[in-house]
């Protein structure tokens, strides 16, 4: 197996672990949860909201339904291509603000990739994009797969898709994400999706790496997400060029699942991983779920989780739980060697 094969595989595990957490959550299911208690629940007149990072009275029972905050309008004024030399460049689109134009992301010898439809309101996805994938070929499979994508600058960890596209066809293809993920930190609307594609051949050999950009609203309208850190945050871990900070907690009824939320800023010019080991609940040894990337000059949420079950094995309640403890394992992906680890604390307040 390639190297860039092993590393989408492993990324896909741990995107799908990721993935299935939040789509339970999303799925019209109720969780018990404290002050600091997290909610990843789309915004909306039927949902109870709760806070990730503000401390607030005490809620037992939090619904989460999949409601969408409902987008009239969608422009796609200007698209462009930020990529490698031998990548064509995106075609701009002049449109009005109601009106949606494709355009061609990338075009060469080998295979066009062309943004055709973008929905804000997807029954599946609740964001979705679908792309049309050519392939040039006329004798071997290639392979189009998402390498990582962003909203507003945080990184989408739920992602899916793309496509296998057979020698000389042409095929459709959708991937999305939820938006209330998103909502749930404090983010408005989605003004600039990013992209990073590659394409291999049937050897598992990459033959293009493209990187680009869609501008719902148009480009001049594109913002970076900020988020201003809050009282009831735990800093765990900021060296200048990487923060880490614990941002609430939710216990999930449905799965069971107990979960820890990161919101995680990486500064530098390589993409980072964060992971944690060695870690203990109120002192008592239980395995815990936890790692996530995040690529250059972005943010992103990352989960850990604890399975209930786990923490029964060990002796321990959600209801009892007052601390976790591990260490946290900050690292470049592109150089493994290169990491710092450090001993945190954080208090879980009911």
């Amino acid at each position: 197996m390639g190297k860039s094969k092993l590393k989408r595989l492993k990324k896909a595990v741990a995107a799908a672990a990721a993935f299935s957490l939040l789509a339970g959550l999303l799925a019209g299911c109720g969780g018990s949860n404290g002050s600091k208690a997290a909610s990843v629940s789309a915004a909306s007149e039927q949902s109870a909201e709760v806070s990730v990072s503000a401390s607030e009275e005490e809620i037992s029972e939090v619904s989460y339904e999949e409601s969408k905050a409902e987008t009239s309008e969608v422009s796609y004024e200007e698209s462009e291509l930020d990529t490698s030399a031998d990548s064509s460049q995106a075609e701009e689109s002049e449109a009005d603000a109601t009106s949606f134009h494709e355009f061609v992301a990338a075009d060469n010898d080998n295979y066009t990739i062309k943004v055709v439809e973008f929905d804000p309101e997807s029954s599946f996805y609740g964001y979705s994009v679908t792309f049309e994938l050519t392939n040039k070929s006329s004798s071997q499979t290639y392979g189009f797969s998402i390498e990582d994508a962003s909203v507003n600058g945080v990184v989408i960890t739920e992602i899916m898709g793309l496509a296998k596209v057979e020698a000389g066809d042409t095929e459709e293809s959708e991937t999305g994400f939820d938006v209330s993920t998103f909502q749930s930190i404090g983010m408005g609307d989605v003004t600039d999706i990013r992209f990073h594609i590659t394409v291999e051949n049937e050897n598992d050999e990459v033959i293009g790496d493209e990187e680009f950009h869609v501008y719902p609203l148009g480009k001049a309208n594109a913002t970076k997400f900020e988020r201003e850190p809050q009282e009831d945050d735990d800093d765990l871990f900021d060296d200048g060029d990487v923060s880490v900070r614990g941002i609430g907690w939710l216990y999930y009824e449905g799965m069971p699942v107990f979960l820890q939320y990161f919101y995680v800023e990486n500064k530098t010019d390589t993409t980072i991983s964060v992971h944690g080991y060695h870690e203990t609940l109120n002192g008592k040894e239980c395995d815990m779920y936890f790692y996530g990337e995040v690529t250059p000059h972005e943010s992103g949420i990352i989960t850990a989780s604890w399975y209930v079950e786990d923490m029964e094995a060990a002796g321990i309640t959600v209801d009892d739980l007052t601390e976790i403890k591990f260490t946290l394992s900050v690292s470049k992906s592109e150089a493994r060697g290169d990491y710092v680890t450090k001993e945190v604390t954080i208090p879980i307040i009911h």
